[in-house]
């Protein structure tokens, strides 16, 4: 009975400790100390160089990794104040104290508790502490870093430091599949095209009977021309939102996104481009989806007149309003389906009327 009634005394004493139990992974900033505990850090190296200094560092160190190997583990989070340890170490030094105080320790009943753990906070001081006893003491200490708990790596966690003594990191218990497959369709995917010209492209020209004003780039823009206007669908790609019956992983879903777009390369390996060009022209082409941006825009611009130089203009897909980035290809850029750019002078004086040299208007001109 006396055993039972010591051990509710103890469950007690921890509810009331731990009123506030919480454990973060992320931080904004990193893991890089914060100006409080900086300044606590900054305290412990102007103090005195000694033995007693180099026991405090060692013990802070221990302490922090105890916590940093198992979050949860209460009992390395709260210490009694009335414990040798803390009270030859780290009551008899103010340094210590406000280090302390910076990381998140509070005085709870005649104990320091540690309640909300910052892990992220904790782990550049861990990483500050061993430097502080490298540079002053020229003291090696072997980092358990490796040890530490993340919830981002694929491997199953144990604290139990002893299994992997010898080694720096935990045994992987898990191989991250998405990633590697992910690897593999970048490669199939990273070939290039540049073989092809817009002569091989099958380019043909119509003129549109009511040329329509170029969409702006400005998203705060009032007016838009009618047939730029998102349908439901695009605005949900554009913002992202739908329903998801359950969680996907980021990576879970680029690899899904990257299938699909060598699903569409087997099938089809060009993309019908419709281009609106100032002064009411369309150039319809068919590149094939490996074709660099770049490539792109420079067999365009060889049948452009002078006026148009190289640079002055972008290729602005609509209803998204997104300018193509030049480093990338067609497929990178997830041009798979046919689609309609604009032509988009970053100048809206450069050119007044017709900016397609007139041999080749004549050429590819056809009837809509």
């Amino acid at each position: 009975m006396a055993h039972s009634s010591a051990q509710n005394n103890e469950n007690d004493d921890e509810s009331e400790l731990f009123a506030v139990d919480r454990v973060e992974f992320l931080e904004e900033g990193g893991s890089m100390p914060s100006t409080n505990v900086l300044k606590a850090l900054a305290a412990l190296k102007g103090m005195e160089r000694n033995d007693i200094k180099s026991r405090l560092y060692k013990r802070l160190l221990k302490i922090v990794e105890n916590i940093l190997l198992n979050p949860w583990d209460k009992q390395k989070r709260r210490i009694r104040k009335t414990n040798p340890v803390y009270e030859q170490h780290i009551a008899t030094h103010q340094e210590a104290l406000e280090l302390f105080d910076s990381i998140g320790f509070n005085d709870i009943n005649g104990f320091a508790v540690m309640s909300v753990v910052n892990v992220p906070l904790l782990r550049g001081l861990y990483r500050k502490l061993i430097s502080m006893l490298h540079e002053e003491y020229g003291i090696e200490v072997k980092s358990l870093e490796g040890h530490f708990f993340d919830p981002f790596k694929p491997y199953k966690h144990s604290a139990n430091i002893g299994k992997n003594v010898d080694i720096d990191n935990f045994e992987i218990t898990m191989t991250d599949i998405t990633k590697k497959q992910m690897e593999e369709i970048h490669r199939k995917l990273s070939d290039v095209d540049m073989d092809t010209t817009l002569s091989s492209w099958n380019p043909r020209i119509y003129m549109e009977n009511k040329p329509k004003r170029a969409p702006r780039r400005d998203k705060d823009a009032q007016k838009d021309s009618p047939d730029i206007q998102p349908t439901v669908s695009h605005v949900m790609q554009i913002y992202k939102v739908g329903k998801c019956d359950q969680f996907e992983s980021t990576s879970k879903k680029n690899l899904d996104a990257l299938k699909k777009q060598c699903e569409h390369l087997e099938k089809r390996q060009t993309v019908e481009l419709k281009i609106k060009l100032p002064g009411g022209a369309v150039l319809i082409i068919d590149p094939p989806m490996k074709t660099p941006i770049a490539k792109l825009k420079s067999e365009i611009q060889s049948i452009m007149v002078d006026s148009i130089s190289p640079g002055s203009w972008d290729l602005l897909e609509v209803p998204t309003r997104r300018v193509l980035d030049s480093s990338k290809t067609l497929i990178q850029e997830d041009i798979t389906h046919k689609v309609v750019l604009h032509f988009l002078l970053k100048d809206a004086k450069t050119a007044t009327g017709q900016i397609v040299a007139p041999a080749f208007l004549q050429e590819f001109r056809q009837n809509p």
